[in-house]
């Protein structure tokens, strides 16, 4: 069980390594806090919770493509307009 799971905002941090190098059956990830719109959090935060080989939602580059790109876009005033 990880509280305060808001801290994992980035695959790099010393906390999300420490966590990928736990051996276990399930991942409980707590937080009070919302993730404020940001992909990138959900991702690392999805990742840590369902570790796969490869990563649920693929690289990096390929979540960026897949879904990062075309839902922040989706949020631009002009969308609708296309």
């Amino acid at each position: 069980v990880c509280d305060e799971a808001q801290r994992l905002k980035s695959a790099k941090t010393q906390l999300n390594a420490a966590l990928s190098r736990l051996e276990c059956d399930k991942r409980i990830l707590l937080t009070g806090t919302p993730l404020q719109n940001d992909l990138e959090e959900f991702r690392t935060m999805a990742n840590v919770a369902l570790p796969t080989s490869p990563t649920i939602f693929g690289s990096e580059n390929e979540f960026r493509r897949r879904f990062d790109g075309p839902i922040n876009a989706g949020r631009e005033a002009n969308a609708g307009a296309q």
